[in-house]
């Protein structure tokens, strides 16, 4: 994936990319392009502790969203939390370290202020998302359940005729029919 990450990836390699995409699905796709964003972000800190601290931050934060029993549509959106609450971090310490030092223009602090609410709208329209989904699914189940009573209870009914009337299948339920 490394190598294909350019302006110009060789034919071989993206080949091979589209392979190995098709056979190990997008979740592993999710995952790589999440970790490479990851490493990418916090290389710019400088510090191995703040960097192994902020990927240990983002690898709790997939954990407990629950990524490891997640299907792949919730997976995609919690791999999508943690990679936007990463960046948010990132922005977020440029700023402190900016506004820490003397000399910069109000210009760029007032850029990275922009830059921290549209990483913030990002993480937050994440977070919403996420929770749309599983509400959508807990609604889901919350119907399935009647809905599979009503199937089991049809089965129990007596056999109807194909155009969806009651036919009665002896001389008794003719009788209670008919009354």
């Amino acid at each position: 994936m490394e190598r294909c990450n350019t302006n110009e990836p060789e034919p071989a390699d993206v080949t091979a990319l589209r392979t190995w995409m098709r056979r190990d699905g997008i979740m592993l796709h999710a995952e790589e392009l999440a970790r490479a964003v990851a490493l990418k972000a916090v290389a710019k800190y400088g510090n191995a502790l703040l960097e192994e601290a902020v990927l240990s931050g983002c690898a709790d934060m997939i954990r407990r969203l629950g990524y490891a029993e997640a299907d792949p549509v919730e997976g995609l959106l919690i791999v999508q939390v943690a990679t936007a609450w990463l960046l948010l971090h990132t922005v977020q310490e440029k700023l402190a370290r900016i506004e820490g030092e003397a000399g910069h223009s109000l210009n760029i602090v007032n850029a990275l202020s922009q830059r921290v609410d549209r990483a913030q709208n990002r993480f937050t329209k994440a977070t919403e998302t996420l929770e749309k989904i599983r509400a959508l699914r807990r609604m889901t189940a919350a119907n399935e359940r009647p809905r599979m009573l009503r199937e089991h209870e049809r089965q129990a009914l007596p056999p109807h005729r194909g155009d969806g009337f009651f036919q009665p299948t002896d001389a008794k339920e003719l009788a209670v029919a008919k009354t």
